[in-house]
This record gives structure tokens, sequence and C-alpha cells, in this order.
């Protein structure tokens, strides 16, 4: 989603002047020089304007750029198509050709910076997010040209809070501990994997089986009961479903 936003964030057209001077947090700014015309690597324009601009109180000057763009004149709309071209699973030196072909020059080296400041961003936004009850799955990504488990934390509104490359030898308690630690985590939901078990106890913290596993698991049990016990027991297994189904809201 974060990347989604970036895509869908404009070059504005002219640049905004600075908030707050860095050499003495004093807000008053003068224009310095002339605005110059710069190439800029984004989706829809190729320049922009950038201005100095000078600081009344300590003289320290500053160049400004049009909101929407970042380091090495390039966009976050531009950086976001990278971006996506990389979770679709091209390579650094594909990404380069697939941007030649629509006419922009960006070489492997660039897209790899690119990946790893918005990989920076990412992260920094996760760390900031917290949330009591967490939901944690697995599923397999191209990882560095194959496929790799990584582990995915959601909050209850579907919200990304962590991802983990997994797989044999993860430390599952110290990802759990982390999660308790850093986002306040007191309820995790999952499959019934028994990889989490252990490690959710260790941690201290209370473990939920999603509903549709949970479903699943009570399917499981009871096909394997004899017909002689389903019949013995039928209204107790009964109810146990329909109480299975009250609490799944079905």
């Amino acid at each position: 989603m974060y990347i989604i936003k970036l895509a869908n964030q404009r070059v504005e057209s002219e640049p905004a002047q600075p908030e707050r001077c860095l050499g003495c947090g004093s807000g008053g700014f003068h224009k310095w020089g002339r605005a110059k015309v710069r190439k800029v690597l984004d989706v829809s324009v190729s320049e922009i304007r950038t201005q100095r601009y000078r600081c009344k109180n300590c003289h320290k000057t500053v160049a400004a750029k049009p909101a929407g763009v970042g380091r090495a004149r390039r966009s976050y709309a531009f950086m976001a198509a990278v971006g996506v071209l990389y979770a679709l699973g091209l390579s650094h030196r594909g990404i380069e050709t697939a941007m030649g072909l629509f006419g922009h020059d960006i070489d492997h080296v660039s897209s790899w910076r690119d990946i790893q400041r918005l990989g920076k961003s990412v992260r920094s936004r996760l760390r900031s997010c917290s949330a009591r009850v967490v939901g944690v799955d697995e599923t397999w990504l191209k990882v560095k040209g194959r496929s790799r488990p990584v582990g995915v934390v959601v909050d209850v509104g579907g919200r990304t809070l962590n991802i983990e490359l997994t797989g044999a030898g993860f430390d599952y308690r110290s990802w759990f501990e982390s999660m308790a630690d850093e986002l306040g985590v007191e309820v995790v939901v999952t499959d019934d994997s028994t990889d989490y078990s252990a490690s959710v106890l260790d941690v201290g913290l209370f473990r939920q089986q999603c509903m549709v596993h949970m479903k699943r698991t009570l399917r499981r049990a009871r096909s394997r009961l004899s017909e002689q016990t389903r019949i013995r027991h039928e209204y107790l297994l009964d109810q146990l479903w329909r109480a299975q189904l009250h609490v799944c809201g079905l």
C-alpha cells in the first residue's frame, strides 16, 4: 500500500521553500540566485525547477526541489515503479531493460539503490506501528532469484507490520519476542503449524488458531472417529460444530 501511494504522488511544478533552516532552525528565507531547470526521472515529467534559498539569520543556503522528488533527481513515483517491477520478479538488469523500453535511462546499480531506499523506508514505517493482536502466516516469494519462505505479520485491519525470511533454522522464538517488545503484541493468530506453538508459549503470548484452520481441524478430527463413536455422541458433536460456527460468525 505504501508503494502504491508513492506511485500516485505527483511532482509539483515549483520548488517549495524550506520550512526550517538546517543550520539555526530559523524559518526566514529569501531566494538566492535564479531558478534552474534540471532533468528528472519520472513517469510523467522530464524536467523540474530547483531554487536555492538563503537563511536570513545565519546565511546558510540550501537547494529546494519540488515535492515528490527524492535523491539523485528521481521522483518517488519513479522509484515506486522500480519497486513494483522488482516485486514482480524482474532482476535489476531486467528493470534497466524494461525502463529503457519506455525511454527512462536507469542502470542496474541505480535500480539496486532505489530498492534499498524503498526497503529502508518500509522497514522504518513497520517499526513505528503497534498492535495487541496480529495475524502471522508464511508464503513463498522469489528472493534473489530463488523461492524462499517469507513470514508476514499483519494487524486486524490487514496492515503489514513485519516481514522476515524464514525457513530451516529460523529462530521463531526471537521473532515472536521482537513482536512483543517492539509492537506490543499480546495475541498471535496463526494456522495450525507446529512451528509456532512452543515459541509463542515461551515468549508468553496467547495463541489463537485462525477460524478457517479451526474448522478444518475439527472436521478432520471428526472424520477420524469411528462410526460407532459418532452415532453414540452425535448430539455432543453437533453441539461442538454449532459452537464453532458461532465463534466463526457463520
